[in-house]
């Protein structure tokens, strides 16, 4: 499975045709509907689905969830008779939990064209929902791409509906697919644009860094800072998948090469300085201990405290082609410079063409890992990751076919999973987003 890149549903007509119905769909009034708890005993397990939701919406494509808010993308709905233009929805968690929320806000842009996919990254920091469409034209800049951000409004989000500011890289250009990835922690937001060019090299990728000012975020907002890899190259793609956690921030570049392996990937790891984030290159280079062609590490990111893990989907795992694995590396007692390869995650038992790691989410001692169908909790209470590791729980809501983790989202005892192919009713490629609450 090599990473996607265009814009375009996400699996072929002829894979979609044999996706059938499965239990847990959203009741009829797109409430969330209450399902048994996931295998684990400790996680209930809640499915949102989209009020009006039509065929290949690909809702759940991505996914972020803050305290009592949970925002889902929608990137390939039509809106307004533009086709992939795209939208996000805003779920507020009532008193009652996430098996009574519902749709409260529908968020796109004011003047929405055709192959932008807004909803293709979202993220939340505080009461600032950012969502990026890295299909949108800036003039004669094609495919440059944007981050739109809402604000709470006084009233509450169902008021929200365009967007109150816009986060943009000053550097910006054609085909940059600034958006691609988003992620937030506290009032920072980190965004991928993999396709950047920098210096001469096309497609390196860079990551961006925005701060919120201390007034709040304007309608213009320019980058903090502007990070990239120290021996980047031509074609790597820094920025496929970003994460951030505290002052450390991570950029995966799935086609970097390593050695003679083309594509192994690698993760740049980048540590805030005393002074504030500011442009600078990678303090760390992560890559795998015994790396292979074609095997995309860093396809997927996720980093807590001292603890970064990156997926590989592509990983061939004991003869099984495409099984997937994903890779913890933790800091050395001299900084991430020193940072080296603890474990190995795996699913048990394993399967050919699950492409496990292809989506990731961190936080404590918990690290969840992503396959068709399946959704792996791995879990070290003092953190101590070594060898190999075996899921602990598997949380699944639907079948091999849902894609479901494709973007997955933790906060706490709480975990938000996309699911962009599920079945909804008669509307294939349609989707639902799961959550999981401890």
């Amino acid at each position: 499975m090599r990473p996607q890149h265009i814009l375009i549903p996400v699996m072929t007509s002829v894979v979609l045709a044999a996706i059938v119905p499965v239990a847990g769909n959203a009741s009829a009034n797109h409430r969330a509907a209450r399902a048994n708890p996931a295998s684990g005993g400790a996680h209930h397990q809640y499915v949102l689905t989209a009020p009006g939701g039509s065929k290949n919406d690909s809702f759940g494509s991505s996914v972020a969830i803050h305290k009592n808010i949970a925002v889902v993308g929608a990137p390939y709905r039509t809106v307004k008779g533009h086709r992939y233009a795209g939208v996000a929805y805003v779920f507020v968690r009532p008193a009652s939990g996430w098996g009574h929320a519902k749709v409260t806000a529908v968020l796109n842009l004011a003047k929405p064209k055709t192959r932008e996919g807004f909803g293709w990254s979202v993220a939340i920091a505080g009461n600032t929902i950012a969502v990026g469409a890295p299909g949108l034209n800036n003039g004669t800049n094609k495919l440059e791409g944007t981050v739109d951000l809402f604000t709470r409004p006084a009233g509450g989000w169902r008021h929200a509906h365009h967007p109150t500011g816009r986060l943009y890289p000053t550097d910006r250009t054609s085909r940059d697919l600034f958006g691609f990835a988003l992620a937030s922690s506290g009032r920072t937001f980190v965004v991928g644009a993999p396709t950047h060019v920098v210096g001469q090299h096309p497609t390196q990728g860079s990551a961006y860094v925005y701060h919120q000012p201390a007034g709040g975020w304007k309608a213009h907002n320019p980058q903090t800072a502007e990070l990239t890899a120290g021996d980047g190259v031509t074609g790597i793609e820094v920025g496929y998948s970003v994460a951030i956690s505290g002052t450390t921030i991570v950029a995966g570049a799935p086609y970097a090469q390593v050695g003679k392996k083309v594509g192994a990937g690698a993760v740049y790891v980048f540590r805030k300085p005393g002074s504030g984030w500011r442009n600078g290159v990678d303090t760390a280079k992560l890559t795998v201990r015994h790396p292979a062609t074609a095997q995309y590490f860093g396809d997927a990111v996720a980093v807590t405290g001292s603890t970064v893990v990156g997926g590989a989907p592509d990983t061939k795992v004991s003869g099984h082609v495409n099984q997937g694995a994903a890779y913890v590396f933790t800091k050395g007692n001299s900084g991430w410079h020193d940072a080296h390869q603890n474990a190995t995650l795996t699913v048990s038992p394993g399967n050919p063409n699950a492409y496990f790691g292809q989506g990731l989410a961190a936080s404590g001692s918990r690290i969840v890992g992503a396959a068709y169908g399946l959704l792996s909790l791995f879990h070290h209470p003092g953190g101590h990751w070594s060898g190999v590791e075996h899921q602990k729980a598997q949380l699944s809501g639907t079948n091999a076919l849902d894609f479901i983790g494709k973007a997955v989202w933790m906060s706490g005892s709480t975990i938000i999973a996309g699911a962009p192919t599920q079945l909804v009713g008669h509307h294939l490629n349609q989707g639902a987003a799961y959550v999981f609450v401890r």
